[in-house]
């Protein structure tokens, strides 16, 4: 069954059972245990290093930036295809036409919808402890029907592409990209944290369609076109829905994608340490159970 059938059940009231057996390796009511070796963002092995020297002459037509030709944006495909080289470069190819197509470089360069700027907020406010970019997302307030009763789906995509490229100008400043060096010490962080509060997310977004369509958009998008680039991801204030939307995302994602995903519900108790424990608080949003009150960077 495709995930609109899946779709379709939660809204005819046969997923209730269904979301709640457990089998679903995360649920609302967990403390995180769904674990990830975090390898994408590790520095390549000797035999990575082999397929990166291959790869890259299989695909160097299509590689016209320094950035596409490093290393680390190549070992991004190979590790999404588990180092099946075919797949990889057909992967690559498939999403430097789509980028030629909606003129992904100069994406950042023209301006965003000013309601969907108003309407979907997100902030990036410094690193983890490790120095990975963090992105902070009141994702239950991300009212998908706004946009769609506006009349704004194609701002709203042109909104996902912004959000995507304005990640990878974040990782791209948060380590010191060196080219090909092989040694730990000169690989660049190459992911981002990703965290969630769902908190307002309600069964009637959950219901209507196209809404949770374009809430989705994101991970199919990141699938495409930005493999590798999560390090991990934190949903907090999580609903008691938050199964049934679960059960929609997962087929989106590749398995090691989807492990990287901590669920918690309303309980801060569970998540505020983990989150303060992570970055500097004085970073991290208050409603998030940091110190800073006025988030000070928006798009």
């Amino acid at each position: 069954m495709d995930r609109y059938s899946n779709y379709i059940a939660v809204r005819r009231g046969y997923f209730i059972t269904e979301a709640g057996s457990g089998d679903d390796p995360v649920s609302t009511s967990g403390t995180g245990e769904a674990t990830s070796s975090m390898a994408g963002g590790s520095p390549p092995t000797e035999k990575e290093w082999e397929l990166i020297h291959k790869f890259r002459s299989r695909v160097e037509d299509v590689l016209d930036t320094d950035d596409k030709r490093s290393a680390h944006f190549l070992l991004r495909w190979i590790r999404a295809r588990d180092e099946n080289l075919d797949k990889a470069e057909a992967m690559l190819r498939n999403s430097m036409k789509w980028r030629k197509e909606n003129d992904m470089d100069s994406v950042l360069n023209k301006p965003l919808d000013p309601f969907i700027k108003d309407t979907y907020p997100y902030y990036t406010e410094g690193h983890d402890y490790e120095g990975h970019p963090v992105r902070e997302v009141h994702s239950g307030a991300w009212d998908m029907r706004k946009a769609i009763d506006a009349g704004k789906e194609t701002e709203f995509q042109d909104f996902v592409n912004h959000f995507f490229e304005s990640i990878m100008v974040a990782i791209r400043e948060s380590g010191n990209l060196k080219g090909d060096g092989g040694g730990s010490s000169d690989w660049p962080h190459t992911q981002f944290i990703y965290i969630c509060d769902w908190e307002d997310y309600s069964y009637a977004q959950l219901i209507n369609l196209k809404a949770v369509q374009a809430l989705l958009k994101f991970a199919s998008q990141y699938e495409a076109h930005y493999p590798e680039i999560l390090y991990k991801v934190y949903f907090v204030n999580c609903p008691a829905i938050m199964p049934l939307f679960l059960k929609l995302l997962k087929p989106l994602l590749a398995p090691k994608t989807y492990s990287k995903i901590h669920i918690y519900g309303t309980n801060r108790e569970e998540w505020e340490p983990i989150l303060r424990g992570m970055m500097d608080p004085d970073k991290l949003w208050t409603r998030l159970g940091g110190n800073r009150v006025v988030p000070r960077t928006k798009f």
